[in-house]
């Protein structure tokens, strides 16, 4: 079964929340360590913007995760 795009966008955006807040980070601070504007996290976790590969490597590796771990990760959202 393909999974519809928006799903995709939120699962990741989900996945990037729970472990922002799991480091105990705010979303200006995430948007600091990766040199983005907080608006842009927000919409990341929001699932409305469609995230470069390398942009979300970088937020994964700030986050203390890699990324092979975090596609797993996104197995388990619902």
């Amino acid at each position: 079964m393909r999974m519809e795009d928006s799903e995709l966008l939120e699962r990741i955006g989900i996945a990037i929340k729970a472990l922002r807040t799991k480091k105990g980070l705010t979303q200006q601070a995430l948007s600091e360590l990766c040199k983005v504007d907080r608006g842009f996290i927000s919409s990341v976790e929001r699932g409305t913007r469609n995230v470069s590969i390398l942009t979300l490597c970088l937020m994964i590796n700030n986050l203390g995760e890699d990324f092979v771990s975090f596609i797993k990760a996104m197995d388990d959202i619902q």
